[in-house]
């Protein structure tokens, strides 16, 4: 016998997988950073989060011309532009490297560098981080150090992506900053 509440159950279900509840904060109720993903790694499409609709929104014009993400892709909850970026009111922009995360989920991270680029004369710098989880962290690395010895040529094939994927776009490398760079960045950006 079928219940007649099993439909609704799958409504609701349905329902709430595609209206995820994005984080307000940076830090988790653990007490560790966290980062929201929009395009989950091995993707060439290109979606952002629309704060307005509560919504991931795939750009359909848009899509990565040749390698996809390298990482999971997307921002730290409750910080935004400063003013000297033209205080356009966007997150910090982050790249988790682990393997593939489902679009709007939250990952506890650990910031391990600050990738600072230069994107049509604007500041546009890049978190990455590694999951706080053990059995999701596949670099095992906690800080910038144990990034640059051990994965040298990882942190390389990272900068040479970002600076050519937006192909239309002139990107300037800076520098590399540490995790302190990393966290320091998160919490000079945070909305209070």
């Amino acid at each position: 016998m079928k219940s007649p509440l099993l439909p609704i159950f799958f409504l609701l279900f349905a329902w709430s997988c595609g209206n995820s509840k994005v984080p307000s904060s940076c830090i988790s109720s653990n007490g560790h950073f966290q980062a929201v993903v929009e395009i989950p790694a091995g993707s060439t499409k290109i979606v952002a989060y629309d704060i307005h609709s509560n919504k991931f929104i795939e750009d359909e014009k848009k899509q990565l011309p040749f390698l996809p993400f390298p990482g999971n892709y997307g921002f730290i909850p409750g910080t935004e532009h400063t003013v000297k970026d033209n205080g356009q009111g966007q997150a910090i922009d982050a790249l988790v490297l682990c393997g593939t995360e489902p679009e709007g989920s939250t990952i506890e991270i650990e910031p391990i560098a600050l990738l600072k680029l230069q994107r049509n004369g604007k500041e546009e710098n890049k978190l990455i981080a590694v999951p706080v989880d053990t059995l999701k962290n596949t670099l095992d690395v906690k800080n910038y150090f144990e990034f640059q010895r051990d994965h040298y040529l990882c942190k390389n094939i990272l900068m040479e992506w970002f600076l050519h994927v937006y192909q239309t776009d002139t990107i300037i490398f800076i520098g590399w900053g540490n995790e302190k760079d990393a966290k320091a960045e998160i919490e000079k950006r945070r909305v209070y």
